[in-house]
C-alpha cells in the first residue's frame, strides 16, 4: 500500500474515534501486517500525521494520539484583501484578528490557526483551494471567515462548519455573524449627547451596502441631535484615496458655513488620522470645539487619539463566539442563524485612562 493511502486511513481511523485520545497507536509489527507495507512506508505516514498534528512520538514509549487533534482544535482564519480596501498591513480590522488570535491561545494553548489569504472570488485560487482539502482532511475543526467571500466559495465548503462575519444574508451557507453598523451609529450619537453636541455629521467608506447606508443615515437624520443629508458622507478606503477624508472633512467644517457640525461620527478608524489631522489644520480642537467620536477594532495595535471616544467591534469575542458556535454544530447542537456583534462604548477622560462599557442596546435617542 502507497503512504498516501496509509496516511488517509489512518487518519480516517484516528477522527472516527477507533483509537482513544491521548492512547497509543496499535504497535508497529501490526501496522506492517494491516497495511501489507515496508517499514519506512509506514514510517513515512507517521512522520507526516505527526506533522499534521494527530501522533506524537514519545520515543521508546511509543506513538500516541494527540491529545488537541487538529480536526478539533485548529482553526482557519481566512484573510481577504480587497482592490478597494487597503492593504492588510494598514487595515486595523487585521491587526485586530492577529492580536485576538494571540490572546486567545495564551488562553487556550490547545488551539491554533492557520491562516489561508483567500479573495472575495475565484474558486481556483490556491489558497481556497488548499482550505478545502485542508477541511475535507479532517486537518481543521472549522472555518472563520471575518469579510463573507462570494456565495460560491462558500457553498464549495460544505458540509464543513464555517462561521462568516459581515453579513447576514440567508443565502450565505454558514454560522453568521453580522456587524450592527446601525447600533454603533447609535451608539456613537449617543456619546455625543454627553459630550453635549448639538449638531452631528457622519464619515463612512462608500463601499458600505447600500441598504445598511441608508438605515445608517435614517438612524442619523432621525435622531435628536440635529443633522442633515449633505453632513453624512462616504469615501473609499483605498491607499491612494484615504487622504481625500481631509478633504471631507474640510468641507464639512468650513468656516463661514450658516451650520458647522459640533459632533462627528467616523466609521471606519483607518480613516481617522486624516480626518483629525484636518480638523488640527483648521484650528478645532477634538473634544472641545468638535466631539469626535470614531469606530475601531479592538484589541488594537494602535493607540487610541487624544480627546476622542471610541465605538468598538470587540474581536476577541467575536473569535470566542465563532468557536462555540462551530464547536455546538459539531455536536449536534442546533444555534441561531443570525448573530449580532454588538458595539462596545470606549471612553478617553481627561487623563486618557480608558474606560470601556458593553453597549446594552437600549440606546434612547
Amino acid at each position: 500500500m502507497r503512504t498516501e493511502e496509509i496516511i488517509q486511513d489512518l487518519r480516517r481511523r484516528i477522527i472516527g474515534g477507533e483509537f482513544a485520545v491521548g492512547g497509543t497507536l496499535p504497535r508497529r509489527h501490526l501496522l506492517l501486517e494491516h497495511y501489507d507495507a515496508s517499514n519506512m512506508t509506514v514510517q513515512r505516514a507517521i512522520n507526516q500525521l505527526a506533522e499534521e498534528g494527530f501522533l506524537v512520538s514519545r520515543g521508546s514509549k511509543g506513538i500516541f494520539l494527540s491529545a488537541t487533534p487538529p480536526n478539533r482544535f485548529r482553526y482557519a482564519l481566512v484573510v481577504q484583501p480587497s482592490e478597494v480596501r487597503m492593504e492588510i498591513k494598514d487595515d486595523t480590522l487585521w491587526s485586530a484578528i492577529e492580536n485576538a488570535v494571540e490572546l486567545y491561545h495564551k488562553k487556550h494553548p490547545e488551539y491554533s490557526f492557520s491562516y489561508y489569504t483567500i479573495r472575495e472570488s475565484g474558486a481556483h485560487q490556491p489558497e481556497y483551494l488548499r482550505l478545502k482539502e485542508d477541511l475535507k482532511n479532517g486537518l481543521l475543526a472549522g472555518a472563520i471567515i471575518p469579510r463573507s467571500l462570494d456565495n460560491e466559495l462558500l457553498d464549495g465548503l460544505r458540509p464543513h462548519p464555517i462561521a462568516v462575519h459581515d453579513s447576514k444574508s440567508a443565502t450565505v451557507p454558514g454560522i453568521k455573524f453580522y456587524y450592527d453598523w446601525v447600533a454603533m451609529t447609535k451608539l456613537a450619537l449617543e456619546q455625543l449627547k454627553q459630550r453635549h453636541a448639538r449638531k452631528a455629521a457622519l464619515i463612512m467608506l462608500a463601499t458600505t451596502n447600500p441598504i445598511l447606508a441608508v438605515r445608517i443615515e435614517e438612524t442619523v437624520l432621525t435622531s435628536s441631535l440635529f443633522s442633515c443629508p449633505e453632513w453624512i458622507q462616504g469615501i473609499f478606503q483605498r491607499t491612494d484615496q484615504i487622504s481625500w477624508a481631509a478633504r471631507l472633512t474640510a468641507l464639512l467644517f468650513k468656516p463661514g458655513m450658516p451650520e458647522i457640525p459640533d459632533g462627528l461620527i467616523v466609521l471606519n478608524e483607518n480613516l481617522l488620522p486624516s480626518i483629525l489631522s484636518e480638523l488640527k489644520r483648521l484650528g478645532l480642537k477634538p473634544g472641545k470645539d468638535v466631539h469626535v467620536v470614531s469606530h475601531c477594532n479592538i484589541p488594537s495595535s494602535r493607540a487610541f487619539q487624544k480627546n476622542t471616544d471610541y465605538v468598538a467591534f470587540n474581536f476577541s469575542r467575536l473569535l470566542s463566539e465563532s468557536i462555540a458556535a462551530i464547536e455546538a454544530i459539531r455536536s449536534g447542537n442546533s444555534i441561531k442563524e443570525n448573530n449580532p456583534v454588538e458595539p462596545e462604548l470606549i471612553i478617553q477622560d481627561k487623563k486618557l485612562s480608558i474606560k470601556q462599557h458593553k453597549n446594552e442596546r437600549t440606546v434612547s435617542l
